[in-house]
């Protein structure tokens, strides 16, 4: 008998199995590059930062001007969005934005500049520039009100023609002066008052004559409601679909918040801390000393990274803007973020550069 034939199962050659691998292989890596392709952060760090800058703006997160410096050289600046919508005017280097409570530190410094000058004492108390006041109100003294510590609960309001000598005669504590810490816009309103009190100038002319002039800052200024045309349009968001309407007297924040600037003027403003010129040796020591603990200097909140205290940082917010400035002494690193979007979360875009700062290229 014959034997019937048996159905073999056929092996693959070992060529074909080499090739059907290498089609795997070659799938993987092209998917890996469109990925890359499409979600590249870049090398270096100002590539890096653009890309994280440029999402932000992409998820209708972010618009304004960044500026970032790294061992006092600019890594990196650049424009996001419109400075004007409804006019197709587009944020640019030159764009003017209300910085807000960035408004601080400014101050701080012309408080700083008059001390330097003889003309005041960080001891001094309220009762020698204001009249009528409560017995511990009036021992309240400009240190205190630089660093948050003078318990003053919040006088100011939003009326038109608001006279802080006289709201400031009513005020109450809400701790004992020194005691404690509160973030106080009054407290930075009622130094600019004492600025004025002693020089007889007004805060607008104070800040352009000890600070803006001397430091070269010729795009910054104080801001009035009638004369904003001048500056870029505060929006509710990102998105730019809604304008966001300032419905208050902008003077009665003179010295907490009215200040308008650039990026590159703040940049300039920066570098002026360096060097010896705006403020003495000991007068920067003050302000960079931490009067509160891991919290507070003149003008300036402080920040630890990486185990060393040198971040001095302040951030602001006013309808239709927001700001967000950083100085790391040790690195000599600067962080300006300014953002006509009163919602813009800038705190999340300075912690990724920051972040990206730490790296190498």
């Amino acid at each position: 008998m014959y034997e019937p034939l048996r159905a073999t199962a056929k092996k693959p050659s070992r060529h074909k199995s080499m090739r059907f691998k290498m089609r795997i292989i070659v799938y993987c890596l092209l998917l890996l590059f469109l990925v890359t392709c499409k979600n590249n952060s870049g090398k270096t760090k100002t590539e890096r930062i653009d890309y994280l800058a440029q999402k932000a703006f992409e998820d209708k997160e972010f618009i304004g001007n960044i500026l970032v410096a790294d061992q006092g050289e600019i890594i990196y600046k650049k424009s996001f969005g419109s400075a004007d919508k409804e006019n197709n005017l587009q944020n640019s280097d030159t764009t003017k934005f209300l910085i807000a409570s960035v408004s601080k530190p400014i101050t701080a410094i012309l408080i700083l500049r008059l001390v330097d000058k003889g003309i005041l004492k960080l001891d001094d108390t309220l009762n020698k520039h204001f009249t009528n006041l409560d017995s511990k109100l009036g021992k309240i003294s400009v240190h205190q009100l630089l660093s948050h510590t003078s318990g003053i609960n919040e006088v100011i309001n939003e009326e038109k023609g608001m006279d802080i000598k006289k709201l400031l005669s009513k005020a109450t504590l809400g701790f004992e002066p020194g005691s404690g810490f509160k973030y106080s816009n009054s407290g930075y309103v009622i130094l600019k008052e004492i600025a004025q009190s002693v020089t007889g100038k007004g805060y607008a002319e104070l800040v352009q004559t000890e600070i803006f002039d001397p430091v070269g800052m010729t795009s910054s200024g104080v801001a009035r409601n009638s004369k904003l045309d001048k500056i870029a349009k505060g929006y509710k968001d990102a998105s730019q679909t809604e304008p966001a309407i300032i419905d208050f007297p902008l003077e009665n924040i003179d010295g907490a918040g009215s200040v308008f600037s650039t990026t590159e003027d703040l940049y300039k403003l920066d570098r002026a801390l360096y060097l010896d010129g705006l403020l003495s040796a000991n007068m920067k020591e003050q302000m960079l000393k931490q009067h509160i603990p891991e919290e507070y200097g003149y003008g300036w909140f402080v920040r630890e990274r990486g185990g060393v205290w040198d971040v001095y940082c302040h951030k602001g917010n006013l309808a239709g803007f927001a700001s967000f400035i950083t100085r790391r002494t040790q690195k000599n690193q600067f962080i300006i973020i300014l953002s006509n979007a009163e919602n813009a979360d800038l705190s999340d875009i300075e912690n990724g550069i920051h972040k990206i700062l730490r790296t190498q290229d």
